[in-house]
Parts: structure tokens; sequence; C-alpha cells
């Protein structure tokens, strides 16, 4: 597979990803599934990222922040999922497991996020006074 023909077809962030999340102390497999794979992985950290990006236009901060302890349980839990992943993300770079890198932000926003947390709070999200 030419890298080449990838970036055409795909675009450069989906190849990107594909070698990020390759364990590349072993053999590296690449074939149409594996790289539709990586595509769909590359939309589901986007469109995550893009949910709660939009979430926060016009958060103030200074006047907007809550307290861990006035937080619902369940938003007090997605913060500690965040938490985690950043930790492990920033070790897995530490030790240049970028495969792993991949691997634990696509379980935040797969299934953490855009699975359990996200799928609960989009009513309170579009009902809720801005």
């Amino acid at each position: 597979v030419s890298p080449q023909d990838v970036m055409n077809k795909l675009g450069a962030d989906i190849l990107r990803l594909w070698v990020a999340s390759t364990d590349y102390t072993g053999e590296m497999a690449v074939s149409d599934e594996i790289l539709k794979r990586a595509a769909d992985s590359y939309r589901r950290i986007r469109n995550t990222a893009r949910f709660l990006l939009a979430n926060l236009n016009g958060f103030d901060p200074a006047k907007d922040m809550v307290k861990p302890e006035e937080m619902v349980v369940l938003d007090r839990w997605a913060v500690g999922c965040a938490k985690a992943a950043q930790e492990d993300i920033l070790k897995a770079y530490e030790a240049y497991d970028f495969h792993e890198v991949v691997q634990r932000q696509m379980r935040f926003c797969s299934v953490e996020m855009g699975s359990f947390y996200l799928d609960i709070i989009k009513d309170r999200q579009y009902t809720a006074k801005a």
C-alpha cells in the first residue's frame, strides 16, 4: 500500500493515525480494512472533540466553574475519566508507546464519553438554560 495513495484516498490524518496506532516493535499490518478502521477511529475522536468543544462556547471559568463537590456524581465520574486518560496518555508518550496513546484516546472518546457519558447528558445539554 502506497502512503501517497492512502493520503489521496483517506487523507494525511488517517495515515498518521494508522502509523501511531500500530505497534512498531512488531510487524506492521496494513490493508484497506485496517485503514477503514483507522478512518472510523479518527471520526470518533474528532466528533467527540467537536461535541465537547462546542459545549464550551461562552464558558467563563471565573463565573461558570463548578466545584467538584457540587457536581452530580456522573459529572465527577467524567472528570475523573478525563484526568485518568490524560495521565495514561502522558505516560504512554513518555514511554514512546504511541499505539497505547491512540488506544487510550479511543477508549476515552468511544467508550467512556461517546457510548456512555455524552449519550446520557445530551438531554441535559439541549434542555438546560444557557
